[in-house]
């Protein structure tokens, strides 16, 4: 038995051994819950980047549009601001939309 450069030790009669017992390595499925949960999750979390990519985007336009006509930076803040306001503005009616689909449905809200 001998231990390579990577850290796991091969033994000839095994093959490739992993330097972690098995016991630790224990793989579980995921259910249909937790895979949506992790979907609403990763889709909650799309705001962030949002908010980022809509503002560097603008703001990288209107830096194109400030070295074309020779302008001082002014394009790119107007691009940068509308695009941070625009996705703030988008996020906020996605939540507003969100809460009001799950204020229906509470036990407490008026059924016609």
């Amino acid at each position: 038995m001998r231990i390579g450069r990577t850290g796991f030790r091969f033994d000839h009669q095994v093959g490739l051994v992993d330097r972690f017992e098995r016991a630790d390595c224990q793989v579980t499925a995921v259910t249909d819950s937790q895979g949506r949960e992790l979907t609403k999750s990763m889709h909650r979390s799309s705001g962030s980047y949002e908010l980022v990519f809509s503002a560097v985007i603008l703001a990288g336009l209107g830096y194109l549009v400030d070295r074309g006509l020779g302008t001082v930076p002014i394009f790119t803040v107007i691009g940068a601001v509308l695009g941070f306001g625009g996705a703030a503005a988008n996020l906020y009616y996605q939540y507003k939309n969100e809460m009001d689909e799950h204020e229906a449905k509470a036990p407490w809200a008026k059924r016609s």
